[in-house]
């Protein structure tokens, strides 16, 4: 049987699958781009994929007889691709781009040099001088990625990272020693094909696992304030509770909210729930739970505390409220609030705690508004 052929078609056929599984990936990711919050990270990865393909199609058309020159810019795309890879990994939560006038300027001394390389030995040492320097960072960025967010999807993209390194230190053996050249291309373009498959993978699984996790704490928090809301604070009090914390709640109306209302709109009362609520968070504990009933009312539990913290805390978030101003439009929004304190008592459930509180709050209501006032211990 003669098989001289089937070489030159597997290679055809493996190029062809890599290209289209880019192309592909670089397609995907626009659509996400559309939707997503992370447009800047997906929109550098975009580009990313889109610099591969060409890479991988300048890389397929070099094997030609004639045509190895076309092997220097398949070094040069993938010399830039890997500056986009880190560029993207360094905006995964950025909003707006950022310049890295450092990274500018190494590649562009980088290029500079490229263009003075004649032999195949020059562009592998430029690829490995690329992935030493770079690819480290892109990992570290990746570690601190997952250790942040715990995303699977983005291990995913470590894995493809590693990847490209663990053929950085082949090349470096292959310089050492300049073995077979086939040994070292076909090293090369394998491990980025496969690279390039785990970080398809990973991009999607991070962003399929990042959406989930919005999802879920949709069902928890208060889209407008960003703070719990009941069901989100019922989970994790009644958890605190059956652990044996000492618990202790703050209930917080803003004084009369509807005067807000109907002076500056809804749009104004908004803002201001929005502004009172970043205030409460800045001045409680990173452990304690902040959560937002609905209308104007508020709760904050102190977990670990005594009710003499929490008194003291209501009293502080109360100067802080009447001291300051809240900016709409070309006006300052004056407000007040008013605070009931309870602690948890022995055997005593989350329901029962929160009414005591509100009672404390309603006298507080009657005494005039913007006060503290503690539950008595019954």
């Amino acid at each position: 049987m003669d098989t001289s052929g089937f070489s030159q078609v597997f290679t055809s056929g493996f190029f062809i699958l890599i290209l289209s599984s880019v192309i592909a990936c670089a397609l995907l990711v626009k659509k996400i781009a559309k939707s997503s919050e992370r447009v800047i990270f997906l929109r550098i990865f975009m580009l990313f994929f889109v610099m591969g393909a060409a890479g991988f199609a300048l890389t397929w058309a070099s094997l030609d007889e004639g045509r190895g020159q076309l092997l220097f810019f398949a070094v040069l795309f993938y010399c830039i691709n890997i500056a986009t890879l880190l560029v993207a990994l360094q905006h995964y939560e950025r909003k707006t781009y950022q310049h890295n006038y450092l990274l500018y300027g190494f590649m562009t001394a980088l290029l500079a040099c490229l263009t003075l390389v004649k032999s195949i030995e020059g562009l592998v040492l430029i690829e490995v001088l690329v992935g030493l320097t770079l690819l480290p960072i892109a990992l570290r960025t990746v570690i601190g990625g997952y250790a942040q967010y715990k995303n699977y999807g983005i291990a995913l993209l470590g894995i493809a990272i590693l990847l490209q390194f663990s053929n950085t230190l082949f090349q470096i053996f292959w310089l050492l020693t300049l073995d077979n050249r086939l040994i070292v291309f076909a090293s090369s373009v394998f491990t980025q094909a496969v690279s390039f498959v785990f970080l398809g993978l990973g991009l999607t699984a991070s962003l399929l696992i990042d959406e989930q996790r919005k999802l879920a704490e949709l069902t928890v928090m208060d889209p407008l304030t960003e703070l719990y809301n009941r069901r989100g604070m019922t989970q994790i009090m009644n958890a605190d509770i059956d652990a044996n914390k000492s618990v202790n709640v703050i209930a917080i109306d803003i004084d009369h909210f509807k005067k807000v209302n109907d002076t500056y709109g809804h749009e104004g009362g908004d803002v201001v729930l929005t502004e009172f609520a970043r205030l409460v968070r800045s001045l409680a504990r990173s452990t304690d739970v902040c959560c937002r009933l609905g209308g104007e009312e508020f709760l904050l539990f102190a977990s670990d505390s005594s009710v003499s913290h929490c008194e003291k805390l209501a009293e502080r978030i109360r100067s802080c409220t009447e001291q300051s101003s809240i900016q709409y439009d070309n006006y300052n929004i004056s407000i007040t609030a008013s605070f009931g304190v309870a602690g948890l008592q022995t055997g005593e459930s989350l329901e029962s705690l929160i009414k005591r509180a509100d009672e404390a709050l309603y006298i507080a209501k009657q005494q005039g508004r913007n006060k503290v006032i503690v539950a008595p211990v019954s």
